[in-house]
């Protein structure tokens, strides 16, 4: 029996070559629900992108736009044949070798797609036979098992000696743990299968990738919108995958020069395909989105993270399953934070261009419901019949709609004393989710300038498309100019955090929780005092619990994570004892006496630096991490001295 990425050993035995491939194959295959599933997904791809270069292509370069703009009626318009052109490269023209070259690309690309398309099935079949023979999962067990159901699986065959791979030193086993040395683990799968995503993650943490828009000195402070808009971190897709190909591609980090040289070509590489980019991009939104329009009429979409924020809010270690669900969950809190901030002019400007265009629309869909369907067509007003108006009357209203606002049942009244601690709950129950709630923002929510920034995050996919398209022309900047000067500090990040592990290789430290070398005093990952290099906002913290509470049963054998979780449930006991006795207090406590008490809370709760561990989600599953927890650990909270209150020592 032969598996992807394997080869025949001289005496016999089948083994890995590539365990980082390998496991991001068996990973895909279980995130993808199986083969019958990667099959109809991959030729779809490829059925799409084909149709898409194809009919893009037709409308560019093939659909003679002069002759359809004099269709204006009956009498002036004629067959589809005669808006198509017939002399493509014949004719000379300009735009029929921009149409060709656009095809030529494209059609490069699609043979790629192909290409991938069908070693990632090759891979997938691989993957399938090892999931029924050796796992005993099938496809439709694989479409209900659970991630932590396979590699516990993939462990029992490592202990029974059947593993197609040698015997490695895991992640943890640096620590000293020999006898564990050759125990897989949830960590270590994660650590291989986010070996170059981890890199990102944290380099966007320690804020050392400049991002920004390259600005003249002699320009710079001028303007304040235009420092705001060159201030704004950019990272589209094309940029993503530079990024990917200049940095996260090249294991070992070399000389800052070489580094800046492959950002450079990355950059005229974007400017060679800018027009073909834009073209392409824009086409695909709008198939992609036409259907959604017509059914919804929400032209500017549904909200989404950006990708600056997916990143910033993507821990270590984190698989893609656990933080799509993650962002998914926040999306409806994000939502009703928005939602409570009044927009009074924009509301009754969107109110009265809805009442217009439905006035419009209700008449003529009423006009042709009582005449004949004719009159919409033959009926012009200018240069356009009514059916043109009635369409742009509908885009109209829905847009007007999309920009109403909340309503008043939704909408926060304005000057009410008690709104502020409903800012801030909302914007707790979003951190729930996001692990985000920066400093600055505390006790501020219920403002604008927190309320922008949030909004500049969590923004309207049309807007978010917008970005896309505008990359194509910003990334060269952004990838000759600003990229390249921030080239060392990138350099050195690689080198002063990558830990070579034996058998294991090159690793980022902190993807490895090493509480001694990066755990942070302030989130209870170090003692105080402590001379440690930690992550910003308590990232590895953050990432240590968001991984514990995915995987209960995982042990990192390490002291110092042990003591973090003591911490951790330390907090947890302080507060809900403390919240049974506010509760008890507040029963008859008047208002004002309340929402005092619920400010102090607040206070308290940033004295403890809980930042985004935050206790909601903590009190909501935590749960599980205690059921681990209590079977190897204390479940009382470790103090040198019992006087001192709990976040006193925290700090």
């Amino acid at each position: 029996m032969e598996f992807g990425l394997l080869e025949q050993e001289e005496e016999g035995r089948v083994v890995v070559t590539d365990l980082d491939a390998w496991f991001a194959n068996i990973y895909q295959y279980w995130y993808r629900k199986g083969l019958a599933t990667m099959i109809v997904s991959g030729l779809a791809h490829i059925v799409t992108l084909l149709f898409t270069i194809l009919f893009s292509f037709f409308l560019l370069a093939l659909v003679d736009w002069g002759a359809v703009v004099t269709c204006r009626d009956e009498a002036s318009c004629g067959t589809l044949g005669r808006y198509v052109r017939t002399d493509f490269l014949v004719s000379g023209r300009g735009r029929d070798g921009l149409g060709l070259a656009y095809l030529c690309v494209f059609g490069l690309y699609w043979v790629w797609s192909c290409a991938a398309t069908a070693n990632s099935l090759r891979d997938a079949y691989d993957a399938s036979v090892f999931y029924a023979s050796e796992l005993g999962l099938g496809d439709r067990e694989v479409r209900s098992a659970r991630w932590n159901d396979v590699v516990e699986r993939l462990g029992d065959l490592q202990r029974s000696g059947r593993a197609p791979w040698h015997a490695f030193q895991t992640a943890v086993g640096r620590r000293g743990a020999d006898e564990r040395r050759r125990v897989l683990s949830p960590h270590d799968v994660a650590c291989r299968i986010m070996r170059k995503d981890n890199y990102l993650v944290a380099m966007l943490n320690a804020g050392i990738l400049a991002l920004e828009l390259p600005l003249p000195s002699r320009l710079a402070g001028r303007y304040r919108l235009l420092d705001a808009l060159a201030g704004r971190l950019r990272l589209t897709k094309t940029l993503e995958w530079s990024l990917h190909v200049c940095i996260l591609d090249h294991p070992k980090a070399d000389d800052a020069a070489s580094l800046r040289r492959r950002f450079v070509i990355a950059g005229l590489v974007h400017v060679a395909l800018m027009p073909f980019l834009a073209a392409f991009m824009s086409m695909r939104f709008f198939l992609m989105n036409a259907q959604e329009w017509r059914d919804n009429k929400r032209y500017l979409g549904p909200r989404e993270w950006s990708p600056v924020a997916r990143w910033s809010f993507r821990e270590l270690n984190e698989l893609p399953h656990l933080f799509e669900a993650r962002l998914a969950a926040s999306k409806p809190h994000a939502d009703a934070y928005l939602r409570m901030f009044p927009r009074p002019v924009l509301e009754t400007v969107a109110r009265t261009v809805a009442f217009f265009s439905g006035a419009l629309v209700a008449t003529l869909v009423a006009l042709a419901a009582a005449v004949d369907d004719a009159v919409l067509l033959y009926v012009t007003v200018g240069d356009r019949n009514l059916l043109w108006y009635a369409g742009a009357a509908s885009a109209c209203l829905a847009v007007a709609r999309s920009l109403g606002g909340a309503s008043n049942a939704d909408a926060t009244p304005a000057g009410d004393k008690a709104a502020d601690d409903d800012y801030e709950a909302a914007m707790a129950k979003v951190a729930d989710f996001t692990h985000c709630f920066p400093e600055e923002w505390r006790a501020h929510c219920h403002t604008s300038d927190v309320r922008d920034a949030f909004a500049r995050a969590f923004r309207y996919k049309f807007w978010l498309f917008a970005d896309e398209i505008a990359s194509v022309v910003l990334a060269p900047l952004v990838l000759c100019f600003s990229l390249p000067r921030c080239a060392p500090d990138v350099v050195h990040f690689i080198q002063e955090n990558t830990v070579e592990v034996d058998g294991f290789g090159p690793v980022l430290g902190h993807s490895l929780f090493d509480f001694d070398r990066y755990g942070d005093p302030r989130y209870g990952g170090a003692p105080p005092g402590s001379d440690t290099h930690p992550t910003v906002s308590g990232k590895m913290e953050k990432s240590f619990l968001n991984f514990k509470l995915a995987h209960p049963e995982w042990d990192a054998h390490d002291a110092r994570a042990d003591t973090f979780v003591q911490h951790v449930q330390g907090m947890l006991d302080y507060t809900r004892a403390r919240d049974d006795d506010i509760i008890l207090e507040e029963e008859n406590a008047p208002p004002r006496r309340r929402r005092r008490r619920r400010r102090r809370r607040a206070r308290d709760d940033d004295a403890l630096h809980l930042d985004a561990l935050s206790l909601d989600a903590l009190r909501l599953s935590f749960e599980r991490l205690d059921a681990c927890a209590s079977t190897t650990i204390d479940s009382s909270f470790p103090r040198s001295d019992p006087s001192i209150p709990a976040e006193t020592e925290l700090v």
